[in-house]
């Protein structure tokens, strides 16, 4: 497993690998019960309550909720949690897409944002740490940690989307007549334009389609139900 935050014992961040099994709860609206048991036995093996967890049901969009209670074990068409609430885990998944964890140090506001290209160009990542100031998070005290992705690598672009990216040219390559994109230099833009400190911002620079023994990978599999990790924050009682 992936761990983030390794300094901070008060905070659990973790993201599963490949041979944890898919963590895809949903596909075209339909529950997986096979991947509900993949979590649940996962869940067990890190030491966290199943029913503890809350997973965003995400949509690609920018809509971040503020989490009070486990009550509501799944939050539809919304691609970032936070919550202050202790003893909650917030969960994203992914296969390919940029985890993004944030944490405010003083006064104990933790957040995950899913940052897909989509919600890359239209600032997740900011309007998370927006929405953790709204809970009365100060910037200067938040860490973030941007986890396994598809790095420039293997992220081409199609001429289309181009215009989306206007605002970060030098995070786009041009190889061989196509477009690749830097995702996370383009969320590390972001986050020192919010004020984060350089030296607050963590990442695992592991690519996803590269290593496919311990990644799923959407890109490289070519599989619109592929296999996805999930990562989980949490501020443990």
């Amino acid at each position: 497993m992936i761990k983030f935050f390794e300094k901070y014992p008060e905070v659990s961040a973790i993201m599963s690998e490949k041979k944890d099994g898919s963590m895809r709860l949903f596909y075209n609206g339909v529950f997986d019960e096979n991947n509900a048991k993949n979590r649940g036995r996962y869940f067990g093996e890190i030491g966290i309550k199943y029913e503890d967890v809350i997973t965003a049901y995400l949509i690609n969009g920018t809509n971040i909720e503020i989490i009070e209670n486990n009550k509501e074990k799944v939050i539809p068409k919304t691609d970032a949690l936070v919550t202050r609430k202790k003893g909650i885990y917030l969960s994203a998944t992914a296969a390919d897409c940029i985890p993004v964890l944030f944490y405010e140090t003083k006064f104990k506001i933790i957040g995950i944002a899913h940052s897909g290209w989509r919600g890359t160009v239209s600032e997740i990542a900011k309007k998370t740490i927006g929405k953790i100031i709204e809970l009365g998070g100060k910037t200067e005290n938040i860490v973030v940690a941007m986890g396994p992705g598809i790095n420039r690598c293997h992220f081409e672009i199609n001429d289309d989307i181009l215009d989306d990216f206007a605002n970060y040219q030098e995070f786009v390559e041009k190889r061989e007549g196509k477009y690749f994109a830097d995702l996370k230099g383009i969320i590390k833009k972001q986050l020192l334009e919010a004020g984060i400190k350089e030296e607050n911002v963590e990442n695992n620079n592991d690519c996803t389609f590269c290593n496919e023994d311990k990644y799923y990978s959407y890109r490289r599999e070519k599989v619109k139900n592929s296999g996805l990790m999930i990562t989980l924050i949490g501020l443990t009682e």
